[in-house]
């Protein structure tokens, strides 16, 4: 079941206009799934671009490779007429993304955040479920450590809701993995049978 993991987020990428100045340009590239990316070029040699697995990523230039960026194992590949892109994210893969004319203005406002109970399936925890892939983290956020990374259908096990505040409208949950523990989020998961709130969509 191969799923692209960014976050599906209404976002116009800025994509900067060169050191002169001149007025900055807005894309808006659809990555597939109904996933959109925002790319925002701050400067010759630094971008941001968000949300891949749930977070917006600084990332600096490759040097000698005209539009092309990285974080770690990240990384972004802007064509050079802007009108596509590809994403490298780790454990998944390329994903190719497209800038469709017009689709700046016709995005849509966000969705309000939902309001999630801790209750999980059938009132309560432990919950059987599969990752689509990606980080696992040592506390419910982006900024704690990665302590591991689970390929797409992992088995897991949710544990606990986090009351950490949310990732793009969706919680972080505690997760159990052969043996271990870890924080994984929300947009990422599929619990088996029944839905969780806060998780993805039931496998």
């Amino acid at each position: 079941m191969k799923r692209i993991v960014l976050v599906a987020a209404v976002a116009a990428v800025c994509l900067a206009a060169s050191v002169g100045g001149a007025e900055a340009q807005q894309r808006t590239f659809f990555c597939g799934e109904e996933s959109f990316v925002t790319v925002t070029i701050l400067n010759a040699s630094t971008i941001t671009a968000g949300l891949i697995e749930g977070q917006t990523l600084t990332m600096q230039a490759v040097p000698g490779q005209q539009w092309t960026y990285f974080n770690g194992d990240y990384q972004v590949i802007i064509a050079p007429d802007q009108n596509s892109m590809k994403l490298m994210i780790p454990d998944f893969g390329e994903i190719g993304c497209v800038f469709q004319a017009g689709q700046d203005a016709a995005a849509p406002p966000p969705p309000p955040p939902p309001t999630f109970d801790s209750g999980g399936a059938g009132g309560g925890f432990p919950v059987a479920a599969k990752s689509w892939g990606g980080s696992v983290r040592a506390g419910p956020g982006v900024e704690y450590e990665k302590v591991g990374s689970l390929a797409e259908g992992q088995p897991i096990t949710i544990l606990e809701q986090s009351p950490a505040p949310f990732f793009q409208e969706r919680p972080w949950f505690k997760i159990g993995w052969n043996g271990r523990t870890g924080y994984h989020w929300g947009g990422i998961i599929c619990p088996l049978g029944a839905e969780v709130p806060g998780t993805f969509q039931v496998c």
